[in-house]
């Protein structure tokens, strides 16, 4: 219990975004279709609304369902300093205003909805972290998941391209999952290398203190 605990508490933006889904899910009466006028009223401002609403339960629940799962497998591996850091929420805002407004400018003929960019953005920045992050230990954590991460990428490319939901709203999520890893993967090695020049510098005074 303590672990599921530890891992609930760590996942605290991703709990954050969902239980913005379902409020906005109850003040929309469970479609995006009622708030049309208001996503179309400021574009592209506006449009921003359509990445917290869905057009009825199963839509919802089968977004929330990836975001829980990818969001567990990556806050069980990241301490509470990372998980609490600017990561998890630049990754889901960022992503929820992308495929907010692109599908609209791209995607013509739909009038799309759903936090399907955001999941896929979580799940892009946990393949994309664990296949280019070389030996980063947190890469390293996730690699040990290969197999499972195999299987997830199979259901992930053929939801991708499922004709009944928005490809550039997914397709543009997970470019942004994947270029919020590089920096963050970036951001790590320039800060270990930093740490290691300090423990260099330290070590060699202690040396010659001797």
């Amino acid at each position: 219990m303590s672990h599921i605990t530890s891992v609930l508490k760590r996942m605290k933006y991703i709990l954050i975004f969902i239980g913005a889904y379902f409020v906005f899910f109850v003040l929309s009466g469970g479609s995006a279709v009622n708030w049309y006028d208001i996503v179309m009223a400021k574009v592209p401002i506006t449009l921003v609304l359509t990445s917290f609403l869905h057009f009825d339960i199963m839509h919802l629940l089968s977004n929330v369902q990836g975001m829980l799962i990818f969001g567990w497998v990556l806050c069980s591996n990241i301490s509470y300093r990372k998980a609490n850091g600017p990561t998890l929420p630049l990754l889901l805002s960022i992503s929820s205003v992308v495929t907010g407004i692109l599908p609209y400018y791209l995607d013509l003929n739909a009038y799309t909805a759903g936090a399907s960019g955001a999941a896929y953005a979580l799940e892009a920045y946990v393949f994309a972290f664990a296949f280019l992050g070389g030996k980063d230990p947190l890469a390293v954590r996730l690699r040990q998941l290969s197999g499972w991460l195999a299987i997830s990428a199979v259901f992930a490319v053929l939801w991708f391209f499922n004709s009944e939901v928005s490809f550039v709203g997914h397709f543009s999520g997970a470019i942004v999952g994947v270029v919020v890893a590089l920096v963050d993967f970036e951001r790590r090695k320039q800060i270990k290398r930093i740490n290691d020049e300090r423990k260099a510098n330290v070590d060699s005074q202690t040396y010659f203190q001797q």
